[in-house]
């Protein structure tokens, strides 16, 4: 059980000590405001106004105490604690109704109070705000001294550069496949449209891998030169390229061969059938 703190200001001092002296034959103890302590401010329309009452109440919001409030009479309620219902005691005396608050905020198992903007929570975010504020300034200030004194600025030959590299890369590849005259261009579409779906993704994904991997110039020449070894993705690419193409040629003379096979088969047939009657004949004309 959490101690109580009580606070009040002079017009509301007689139904304070009352309320003290009957916290205490209920086994509440007092003592000075922090974590552990419920503050138990009597309030009216002139004790709000006090300023000693409202430093207490704030200096319990700043500890994290929970607040219990008894209101003697109907009373506006400052920002800072305007999300506290207070207890009324507008039409009499309600010890029970106090006890039973103030057990309940009392307990160990209570939620914690909700943050609050205090005076002192504003100071401290307004220093932290000039520090932060003033901290930026003196970098700017840094940057902009150092950016005008050592002719700083950024790379755009090298991003250029990069990007032009890049780009390329990308076009050696794709170079094949690019219209160089009138005819050629007039026909791009049925010849995009011949290319081999699968061959075109090797292509595009060997390049584009090349490119990430530093890329390379093409030579005046014509001839490819690449600076870089190839990585593992550019080998399985280029590797599994290669094997499909030495399938599709392996099955291709396979075919030829197969209708070769039957070719020289029907002409020994053919040949065959003409001996025969060539032999036919010649007994004929001997007989």
């Amino acid at each position: 059980m959490k101690t109580l703190t009580i606070a009040y200001a002079p017009p509301d001092e007689k139904i304070a000590r009352r309320l003290a002296e009957d916290l205490q034959q209920n086994a509440f103890t007092f003592a000075e405001i922090g974590k552990n302590t419920v503050l138990v401010a009597v309030i009216s329309p002139d004790g709000i106004k006090d300023a000693d009452l409202q430093a207490t109440i704030a200096s319990a919001l700043d500890a994290g105490a929970n607040i219990v409030l008894i209101e003697t009479k109907p009373t506006p309620l400052p920002a800072m604690i305007d999300h506290i219902t207070p207890i009324s005691l507008h039409s009499g005396y309600k010890l029970r109704a106090v006890l039973h608050e103030v057990e309940r905020v009392a307990d160990d198992n209570a939620p914690s109070p909700m943050v609050v903007l205090t005076p002192a929570l504003r100071r401290r975010n307004l220093r932290f705000g000039l520090i932060f504020g003033g901290s930026i300034f003196v970098l700017f200030a840094l940057y902009t001294v150092a950016i005008a004194l050592f002719d700083i600025e950024a790379p755009i030959e090298d991003f250029e550069r990069l990007y032009t590299r890049d780009a390329a890369t990308i076009n050696a590849f794709a170079q094949e496949y690019i219209p160089v005259s009138s005819e050629q261009a007039a026909n791009f579409q049925t010849t995009v449209e011949g290319i081999n779906r699968e061959l075109a993704t090797i292509v595009v994904a060997t390049a584009t891998q090349a490119a990430a991997e530093g890329g390379f110039t093409p030579q005046p020449t014509g001839q490819i030169i690449i600076t870089e070894e190839l990585s593992e993705v550019r080998q399985l690419a280029t590797s599994g390229a290669l094997e499909r193409g030495l399938e599709t040629a392996a099955a291709e003379r396979g075919e030829q061969d197969d209708i070769a096979a039957t070719a020289t088969q029907a002409a020994a047939t053919a040949n065959a059938a003409l001996e025969a009657q060539n032999q036919t004949v010649t007994a004929a004309a001997q007989e």
